[in-house]
């Protein structure tokens, strides 16, 4: 038996969805090989019970074994998984090749009968009836599901290509060839000239929508060289696009905003998303600054004549009233509008180049900035009259504790964070909080006005909500046009790339309405399709959509059929070993997560699991790193899968089939002790004198479950 210390049996748990957090050198990948050979040999395992076999079709090269069929257990038969029953994802070719090759060994090393002298290297397990099963599941190795992700989805799709893709190809485009494909494809969205032009080009729909926004981007970005630098990046990150759009439509469905991803979204919605990161910090920030400012401010009040009025000889419109009227009213309670408000606040305390500074110069010299043509209104203690020096002394020396509290506050790390978002938030809407700054100071700007004149103007601009959301419809709608045109110009060369296939995965297992159905399925349909939620392994976005087919049955019977596919594909797999997990991105989570939902349910089948995944889970990463950023990896990916699996495991401890299996506060160690329980058996260690079928490994506070 391989030595492991204790966190690394925990890892070989077959009976619970496992996360395993382990970095370089921990000895992750020997024990992902041991937990996938014991998948196959254990009887006694969670997939076993929950989960019927798949569809154990005879696999090629089977006559080449040595051993006769009578002395090997039927495909049908063998009480564990098979090698095609369990996935194994890797990052990277030379990875899943090591997998490979050390399962292969290790399995090779596996013994039905005591091993003879000469024989070293051979482990006795009393699971194993004959060698002969031993040289079955090694010839099934050769086309097990060990592979990268791209690999994988191009397996599972492949059998289904003419039903999902609009031009069926088999061709990978060569690396070399990627941006001179793109670089015709963007030359190609400059010549469409009219909505026939579009058609012929490949866009599949709304052509004078495509049209029209990138007309309006090249006007607003200033020509057709910068607009093709901003469509490259897009282009070169088309998973987040995408990703993107879709949690905006989710996000709008959760606020209760009308969005379905068609046009511009709500400016509530994009406040919603930029508040998000200190959505649960920045309205009690705001509360405190507004409490202190309101102190600090009925300080001078209380002495206007002597401190305020001297200044307001030639206008109302200084910083000081400004501040008033934002003490005087409302503190607000919604994060959007608490971080407009914070930005508010930094503008009056700093000046525009202070406001730059790291840390920002609130109240230079003790005093609110007289800067950028907008009048300070408050005197220095120096040139107040009418107060005696002690008064004085008295007044500015309580000011300066409030003006230190508020200077520490917006300079603390939250404060930062606040800083780096307000001004965003601000400009959305600025509302009334520009009416107090006079009309000559810079920091008075106007909207962008459309359409775009010859001459600047008077004042400075921002771009405001409404133009923003715009813009950022416009930049979809081109995205999308340009992904078909540059899914036509490869299929006249019959090439497809890996953002085809990934789109090809995301159709055969539903996880947004396919491609092929977008021209038939009505608008509300392939909303509903197109909303997959945050549990992607969820099926409930087709049964909406199946009720919303209910009067049109050729369309239901499509959508269904393509439901029936779903659910066999998921029935080929009952365990799943993810390696380099802080290195997925959430597009291939999301393809993923779909193969752990419920399978095709046939009348022998065992009842299903409490949870909600069908299949075992193994999820192993190292959550301090991540290199695969520029395929638009997340570590925060993981982090998610890590909570997921708590909940499921927690929804599962309730399962009486699973009781012989678990104990208490300990995970199991599947792997036969001594002679697993046998009488007259053999170990490899005959210094054992304990004989049990499996043992349990005690769970420390740290390890995950």
């Amino acid at each position: 038996m391989v030595r492991f210390n204790n966190s690394q049996r925990l890892g070989l748990d077959l009976d619970r969805h496992i996360a395993l957090d382990a970095g370089a050198g921990t000895g992750k990948t020997t024990v992902m090989a041991e937990r996938y050979v014991q998948h196959l040999i254990a009887h006694d395992q969670r997939a076993t019970h929950v989960t019927p076999p798949g569809p154990r079709t005879p696999l090629s090269g089977l006559g080449a074994l040595r051993a006769p069929q009578r002395e090997r257990t039927g495909i049908d038969a063998w009480p564990g998984l098979l090698p095609a029953e369990v996935v194994a994802i890797t990052f990277t070719k030379k990875a899943a090749a090591e997998l490979k090759a050390r399962i292969r060994v290790r399995l090779a090393r596996s013994r039905a009968h005591a091993p003879t002298e000469d024989d070293t290297e051979g482990m006795f397990d009393p699971r194993l009836r004959s060698n002969a099963d031993v040289e079955m599941l090694l010839s099934s190795l050769d086309e097990a599901p060990i592979s990268t992700i791209d690999a994988f989805l191009h397996r599972l799709v492949q059998p289904y290509i003419d039903r999902v893709a609009l031009y069926p190809v088999h061709d990978m485009v060569a690396e070399a060839q990627t941006p001179l494909m793109l670089n015709d494809a963007l030359h190609t969205v400059w010549r469409v000239r009219s909505v026939e032009d579009a058609h012929e080009a490949g866009v599949l729909n709304h052509h004078q929508a495509f049209i029209d926004a990138r007309n309006r981007l090249v006007t607003l970005l200033g020509g057709q060289q910068p607009a093709e630098v901003v469509l490259k990046g897009l282009m070169g990150r088309s998973l987040f696009v995408e990703q993107s759009h879709r949690s905006m439509i989710q996000r709008a469905e959760r606020l209760g905003l009308p969005w379905n991803g068609r046009g511009p979204a709500p400016v509530a919605l994009l406040l919603d998303l930029i508040a998000e990161p200190v959505a649960d910090d920045v309205v009690p920030f705001v509360e405190e600054l507004h409490a202190t400012l309101g102190t600090w401010k009925d300080l001078f009040l209380a002495h206007h004549a002597n401190c305020v009025a001297p200044s307001e000889a030639e206008t109302h419109l200084t910083r000081f009233n400004h501040l008033v009227r934002m003490a005087q009213a409302p503190c607000p309670h919604q994060p959007g509008d608490a971080l407009r408000w914070a930005w508010s606040l930094m503008m009056a305390l700093a000046s525009s180049s202070g406001l730059d500074r790291r840390p920002t110069s609130f109240f230079p010299r003790n005093n609110l900035p007289n800067a950028d043509e907008w009048p300070s209104g408050l005197l220095s203690k120096s040139n107040v009259k009418g107060m005696s020096k002690g008064e004085k002394d008295d007044l500015y020396a309580s000011a300066q504790g409030f003006q230190d509290v508020l200077r520490d506050r917006l300079n603390s790390p939250l404060g930062s964070l606040v800083h780096l978002l307000s001004r965003a938030a601000f400009f959305l809407n600025p509302g009334d909080g520009l009416d107090g700054i006079p009309l000559t100071s810079p920091l008075r700007v106007e909207p962008l006005a459309l359409p775009l004149t010859d001459q600047p103007p008077a004042l400075g601009t921002y771009i405001d909500g409404a133009l923003q959301t715009e813009v950022l419809s416009d930049l979809i709608t081109i995205h999308r046009a340009c992904h078909q045109i540059l899914a036509r110009r490869k299929s006249l060369d019959g090439l497809h790339d890996f953002d085809d296939l990934q789109r090809y995965a995301a159709d055969v297992l539903l996880a947004r309405c396919p491609d092929a159905c977008r021209h038939l399925y009505p608008p509300e349909v392939i909303d509903v399709l197109d909303g997959l939620g945050d549990e992607p392994w969820s099926d409930a976005h087709i049964t909406r959509a199946l009720t919303l087919l209910s009067d049109q049955e050729p369309l239901r019977e499509d959508l269904h059929r393509r439901f029936l596919i779903l659910g066999e594909i998921r029935r080929q797999y009952r365990a799943f070993i993810i390696d380099e997990y802080q290195d997925t991105n959430p597009s291939h989570f999301r393809l993923l997560a779909r193969l752990w939902g419920r399978r095709t349910r046939q009348p022998d089948d065992p009842m299903r699991p409490q949870g909600d995944w069908d299949p075992t889970v193994c999820i192993v990463g190292d959550m301090k790193q991540s290199i695969y950023r520029f395929r638009q990896a997340e570590v925060s990916v993981m982090r998610r899968a890590v909570a997921m699996i708590r909940t499921s495991n927690l929804l599962e401890r309730g399962d009486t089939r699973l009781n012989h299996l678990q104990e208490e506060g300990h995970g199991r160690d599947p792997r036969p002790v001594g002679a697993g329980g046998e009488g007259g058996s053999f170990s490899n260690d005959h210094s054992i004198t304990v004989s049990a079928p499996h043992s349990f490994v005690r769970l420390d506070i740290e390890d995950v479950f």
